[in-house]
């Protein structure tokens, strides 16, 4: 069955907080806590699937999300986008490349645009998975 799903997480929620998206309280206990949002898509909307501690556990926690989401495929392309996150994209590629060891897989690295960077600030960094390889074989 072919596939996209999208994850993503921010290091810092100052950016969620001022925007609007993100309550006073919420942001204080989250930032007291070193608590890091997984966000994905559910039927066009952007929620929350989970929450994990520090940023690099966040970042690979949206990976296995969107991994596990599109039922663990064996090929698939991923593309990884970052907002000045170089660092966090390339832990992130290392994690695919070493612990998963997909059959045959395209990874990408790019910039985020600017729609989602305002809403989130510097450093977010996301993930999409394509499971539609038919160009993989």
């Amino acid at each position: 069955r072919d596939k996209l799903e999208v994850g993503f997480t921010v290091p810092d929620l100052k950016y969620l907080h001022k925007g609007g998206r993100l309550s006073r309280s919420k942001y204080w206990v989250a930032k007291l806590a070193d608590m890091k949002p997984v966000i994905a898509f559910d039927d066009g909307k952007m929620e929350v699937a989970k929450t994990v501690r520090g940023h690099e556990n966040a970042v690979i926690e949206s990976f296995e999300y969107v991994y596990e989401r599109t039922g663990k495929p064996d090929s698939f392309n991923a593309y990884i986008m970052h907002a000045k996150n170089i660092d966090s994209a390339n832990l992130l590629k290392d994690y695919i490349v070493d612990e998963v060891k997909p059959k045959s897989h395209n990874l990408s690295i790019d910039d985020l645009g600017m729609t989602i960077v305002t809403h989130t600030g510097p450093g977010c960094i996301g993930i999409c998975l394509d499971t539609h390889y038919k160009f993989l074989k």
